[in-house]
Protein backbone atom coordinates (compact mmCIF):
# COMPACT_ATOMS: atom_id res chain seq x y z
CA UNK A 1 0.00 0.00 0.00
CA UNK A 2 2.83 2.41 0.84
CA UNK A 3 4.40 1.71 -2.55
CA UNK A 4 1.08 2.43 -4.27
CA UNK A 5 0.62 5.74 -2.43
CA UNK A 6 4.19 6.77 -3.24
CA UNK A 7 3.66 5.93 -6.91
CA UNK A 8 0.43 7.97 -7.08
CA UNK A 9 2.18 10.98 -5.54
CA UNK A 10 5.14 10.58 -7.88
CA UNK A 11 2.86 10.24 -10.89
CA UNK A 12 1.13 13.51 -9.99
CA UNK A 13 4.48 15.23 -9.48
CA UNK A 14 5.71 14.07 -12.88
CA UNK A 15 2.57 15.04 -14.77
CA UNK A 16 2.35 18.44 -13.07
CA UNK A 17 5.82 19.28 -14.41
CA UNK A 18 4.80 18.71 -18.04
CA UNK A 19 3.91 22.02 -19.78
CA UNK A 20 1.68 20.18 -22.26
CA UNK A 21 -0.29 18.60 -19.41
CA UNK A 22 -0.78 21.96 -17.70
CA UNK A 23 -1.90 23.50 -20.99
CA UNK A 24 -4.43 20.68 -21.40
CA UNK A 25 -6.09 21.36 -18.08
CA UNK A 26 -5.84 25.11 -18.59
CA UNK A 27 -7.80 24.77 -21.84
CA UNK A 28 -10.30 22.44 -20.17
CA UNK A 29 -10.96 24.99 -17.43
CA UNK A 30 -11.27 27.73 -20.04
CA UNK A 31 -13.89 25.70 -21.90
CA UNK A 32 -15.72 25.23 -18.60
CA UNK A 33 -15.54 28.89 -17.57
CA UNK A 34 -16.62 30.43 -20.88
CA UNK A 35 -20.24 29.12 -20.88
CA UNK A 36 -20.59 30.05 -17.21
CA UNK A 37 -19.25 33.53 -17.97
CA UNK A 38 -21.75 33.76 -20.82
CA UNK A 39 -24.47 32.86 -18.32
CA UNK A 40 -23.29 35.62 -15.96
CA UNK A 41 -23.51 38.20 -18.76
CA UNK A 42 -27.02 37.02 -19.60
CA UNK A 43 -28.04 37.15 -15.95
CA UNK A 44 -26.70 40.68 -15.52
CA UNK A 45 -28.27 41.69 -18.85
CA UNK A 46 -24.92 42.73 -20.27
CA UNK A 47 -25.96 41.00 -23.45
CA UNK A 48 -29.60 41.00 -24.66
CA UNK A 49 -30.30 37.27 -24.27
CA UNK A 50 -32.40 35.65 -21.54
CA UNK A 51 -30.76 33.19 -19.14
CA UNK A 52 -32.59 30.04 -20.10
CA UNK A 53 -30.86 27.72 -17.61
CA UNK A 54 -29.31 27.90 -14.17
CA UNK A 55 -25.58 27.80 -13.58
CA UNK A 56 -25.70 24.21 -12.34
CA UNK A 57 -27.46 23.18 -15.53
CA UNK A 58 -24.86 25.04 -17.56
CA UNK A 59 -22.08 23.30 -15.59
CA UNK A 60 -23.68 19.94 -16.25
CA UNK A 61 -23.86 20.64 -19.97
CA UNK A 62 -20.22 21.72 -20.06
CA UNK A 63 -19.08 18.58 -18.24
CA UNK A 64 -21.01 16.25 -20.56
CA UNK A 65 -19.31 17.81 -23.60
CA UNK A 66 -15.77 18.42 -22.32
CA UNK A 67 -15.04 15.64 -19.83
CA UNK A 68 -15.09 12.58 -22.17
CA UNK A 69 -12.51 14.20 -24.44
CA UNK A 70 -10.51 15.35 -21.42
CA UNK A 71 -10.62 11.81 -20.02
CA UNK A 72 -9.22 10.32 -23.23
CA UNK A 73 -6.37 12.84 -23.41
CA UNK A 74 -5.62 12.51 -19.68
CA UNK A 75 -5.37 8.72 -19.98
CA UNK A 76 -3.11 9.17 -22.99
CA UNK A 77 -0.79 11.39 -20.95
CA UNK A 78 -0.78 9.27 -17.79
CA UNK A 79 -0.84 5.79 -19.33
CA UNK A 80 0.03 5.71 -23.03
CA UNK A 81 2.89 8.22 -23.01
CA UNK A 82 4.69 6.37 -20.21
CA UNK A 83 4.18 3.05 -21.95
CA UNK A 84 5.49 4.50 -25.21
CA UNK A 85 8.44 6.21 -23.57
CA UNK A 86 9.55 3.15 -21.59
CA UNK A 87 8.83 4.60 -18.14
CA UNK A 88 6.52 1.72 -17.18
CA UNK A 89 9.25 -0.74 -18.09
CA UNK A 90 11.67 1.19 -15.89
CA UNK A 91 9.26 1.02 -12.94
CA UNK A 92 8.80 -2.72 -13.25
CA UNK A 93 12.57 -3.18 -13.56
CA UNK A 94 12.94 -1.36 -10.23
CA UNK A 95 10.59 -3.81 -8.51
CA UNK A 96 7.10 -2.34 -8.91
CA UNK A 97 4.54 -4.92 -10.00
CA UNK A 98 2.55 -4.30 -13.15
CA UNK A 99 -0.71 -4.24 -11.18
CA UNK A 100 0.70 -1.57 -8.86
CA UNK A 101 1.86 0.56 -11.78
CA UNK A 102 -1.53 0.32 -13.51
CA UNK A 103 -3.46 0.98 -10.28
CA UNK A 104 -1.41 4.07 -9.42
CA UNK A 105 -2.01 5.53 -12.87
CA UNK A 106 -5.72 4.70 -12.74
CA UNK A 107 -6.08 6.36 -9.32
CA UNK A 108 -4.33 9.49 -10.58
CA UNK A 109 -6.61 9.63 -13.63
CA UNK A 110 -9.75 9.24 -11.49
CA UNK A 111 -8.53 11.92 -9.07
CA UNK A 112 -7.82 14.39 -11.88
CA UNK A 113 -11.22 13.88 -13.49
CA UNK A 114 -13.05 14.07 -10.16
CA UNK A 115 -11.19 17.28 -9.33
CA UNK A 116 -12.22 18.78 -12.66
CA UNK A 117 -15.88 17.95 -11.99
CA UNK A 118 -15.71 19.35 -8.45
CA UNK A 119 -14.06 22.60 -9.57
CA UNK A 120 -16.72 23.21 -12.23
CA UNK A 121 -19.45 22.32 -9.72
CA UNK A 122 -17.98 24.65 -7.08
CA UNK A 123 -17.78 27.50 -9.59
CA UNK A 124 -21.43 27.01 -10.56
CA UNK A 125 -22.49 26.95 -6.89
CA UNK A 126 -20.54 30.14 -6.15
CA UNK A 127 -22.16 31.91 -9.10
CA UNK A 128 -25.60 30.72 -8.04
CA UNK A 129 -25.12 32.07 -4.51
CA UNK A 130 -23.38 35.30 -5.55
CA UNK A 131 -26.02 36.22 -8.13
CA UNK A 132 -29.02 34.72 -6.30
CA UNK A 133 -29.83 32.85 -9.47
CA UNK A 134 -32.19 30.37 -7.85
CA UNK A 135 -32.03 26.68 -7.09
CA UNK A 136 -34.79 25.28 -9.30
CA UNK A 137 -33.98 21.75 -10.37
CA UNK A 138 -30.85 21.49 -8.23
CA UNK A 139 -31.46 17.80 -7.51
CA UNK A 140 -31.70 16.94 -11.19
CA UNK A 141 -28.63 19.04 -12.03
CA UNK A 142 -26.50 17.44 -9.30
CA UNK A 143 -27.60 13.98 -10.42
CA UNK A 144 -26.67 14.91 -14.00
CA UNK A 145 -23.19 16.05 -12.89
CA UNK A 146 -22.74 12.78 -11.00
CA UNK A 147 -23.81 10.84 -14.08
CA UNK A 148 -21.34 12.85 -16.12
CA UNK A 149 -18.54 11.62 -13.85
CA UNK A 150 -19.65 8.01 -14.37
CA UNK A 151 -19.66 8.62 -18.11
CA UNK A 152 -16.17 10.10 -17.85
CA UNK A 153 -14.92 6.95 -16.10
CA UNK A 154 -16.41 4.87 -18.91
CA UNK A 155 -14.57 6.79 -21.64
CA UNK A 156 -11.42 6.83 -19.54
CA UNK A 157 -11.57 3.04 -19.25
CA UNK A 158 -12.04 2.82 -23.04
CA UNK A 159 -8.92 4.96 -23.49
CA UNK A 160 -7.04 2.69 -21.08
CA UNK A 161 -7.74 -0.29 -23.35
CA UNK A 162 -6.37 1.69 -26.29
CA UNK A 163 -3.30 2.68 -24.25
CA UNK A 164 -2.37 -0.80 -23.10
CA UNK A 165 -3.18 -2.36 -26.45
CA UNK A 166 -0.92 -0.26 -28.69
CA UNK A 167 1.20 1.61 -26.10
CA UNK A 168 0.99 4.74 -28.22
CA UNK A 169 -0.01 8.28 -27.20
CA UNK A 170 -1.06 9.29 -30.72
CA UNK A 171 -3.10 6.12 -31.26
CA UNK A 172 -4.94 6.53 -27.94
CA UNK A 173 -5.82 10.18 -28.54
CA UNK A 174 -6.66 9.70 -32.21
CA UNK A 175 -8.85 6.64 -31.81
CA UNK A 176 -10.46 7.84 -28.58
CA UNK A 177 -11.51 11.25 -29.86
CA UNK A 178 -12.50 9.84 -33.25
CA UNK A 179 -14.80 7.35 -31.50
CA UNK A 180 -16.42 10.15 -29.47
CA UNK A 181 -17.13 12.30 -32.52
CA UNK A 182 -18.28 9.40 -34.69
CA UNK A 183 -20.69 8.36 -31.96
CA UNK A 184 -22.04 11.89 -31.66
CA UNK A 185 -22.68 12.08 -35.42
CA UNK A 186 -23.40 8.54 -36.57
CA UNK A 187 -25.76 7.26 -33.88
CA UNK A 188 -28.35 10.08 -34.10
CA UNK A 189 -28.36 9.64 -37.88
CA UNK A 190 -28.78 5.89 -37.44
CA UNK A 191 -31.69 6.53 -35.08
CA UNK A 192 -33.40 8.73 -37.65
CA UNK A 193 -32.82 6.10 -40.35
CA UNK A 194 -34.25 3.43 -38.06
CA UNK A 195 -37.42 5.47 -37.50
CA UNK A 196 -37.85 6.02 -41.23
CA UNK A 197 -37.34 2.35 -42.09
CA UNK A 198 -38.97 0.89 -38.98
CA UNK A 199 -35.76 -0.79 -37.82
CA UNK A 200 -34.94 -1.12 -34.07
CA UNK A 201 -31.62 0.72 -34.44
CA UNK A 202 -32.22 2.89 -31.38
CA UNK A 203 -32.61 -0.19 -29.20
CA UNK A 204 -29.30 -1.53 -30.47
CA UNK A 205 -27.32 1.70 -30.07
CA UNK A 206 -28.66 2.12 -26.53
CA UNK A 207 -26.12 -0.52 -25.45
CA UNK A 208 -23.11 1.29 -26.91
CA UNK A 209 -21.04 3.83 -24.96
CA UNK A 210 -22.93 6.67 -26.62
CA UNK A 211 -26.22 4.98 -25.77
CA UNK A 212 -25.17 4.58 -22.14
CA UNK A 213 -24.30 8.28 -22.01
CA UNK A 214 -27.77 9.09 -23.35
CA UNK A 215 -29.31 6.73 -20.82
CA UNK A 216 -27.45 8.34 -17.93
CA UNK A 217 -28.84 11.69 -19.06
CA UNK A 218 -32.36 10.25 -19.06
CA UNK A 219 -32.68 10.56 -22.84
CA UNK A 220 -33.06 6.84 -23.60
CA UNK A 221 -36.53 5.35 -23.90
CA UNK A 222 -35.19 1.83 -23.53
CA UNK A 223 -34.70 1.79 -19.75
CA UNK A 224 -35.08 4.14 -16.82
CA UNK A 225 -31.93 6.25 -16.36
CA UNK A 226 -31.22 4.65 -12.96
CA UNK A 227 -30.61 1.31 -14.68
CA UNK A 228 -27.78 2.82 -16.70
CA UNK A 229 -25.72 3.46 -13.55
CA UNK A 230 -24.92 -0.25 -12.95
CA UNK A 231 -24.69 -0.76 -16.73
CA UNK A 232 -22.08 1.99 -17.01
CA UNK A 233 -20.24 0.57 -13.98
CA UNK A 234 -20.27 -2.89 -15.55
CA UNK A 235 -18.91 -1.63 -18.89
CA UNK A 236 -16.20 0.34 -17.07
CA UNK A 237 -15.18 -2.69 -15.02
CA UNK A 238 -15.05 -4.86 -18.15
CA UNK A 239 -12.86 -2.35 -19.99
CA UNK A 240 -10.53 -2.02 -17.00
CA UNK A 241 -10.32 -5.81 -16.90
CA UNK A 242 -9.25 -5.84 -20.55
CA UNK A 243 -6.61 -3.22 -19.75
CA UNK A 244 -5.25 -5.36 -16.93
CA UNK A 245 -5.09 -8.42 -19.18
CA UNK A 246 -3.31 -6.45 -21.92
CA UNK A 247 -0.82 -4.96 -19.46
CA UNK A 248 -0.02 -8.39 -18.04
CA UNK A 249 0.26 -10.09 -21.42
CA UNK A 250 2.11 -7.68 -23.69
CA UNK A 251 5.80 -6.84 -23.48
CA UNK A 252 6.57 -3.33 -22.26
CA UNK A 253 8.33 -1.00 -24.62
CA UNK A 254 11.75 0.38 -23.91
CA UNK A 255 12.32 4.05 -24.54
CA UNK A 256 14.02 3.42 -27.89
CA UNK A 257 11.39 0.96 -29.22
Amino acid sequence: MSQLISLVRWEYFRQARKPSFLVLYGLAMLLAVLPLSFGVMQFLEVIPLPLTSGFLQLASGVLWVVSPVLAVITVAFVHASDLQGGYCRTLTAKGATRDTVLTSKALLTITLMLTFHLVVLALALVLTVALSAGWDGIGTDLASIGASFLNTLLYGAFAMVLSYWRQSFAFTVGMGITAIFLEAIAYPLAGILGELLGWPISSITSWTMWGIAQGLQGESALLDSAWFVPIAAGYTAALVGLSVLAFRKFDLRAGSD
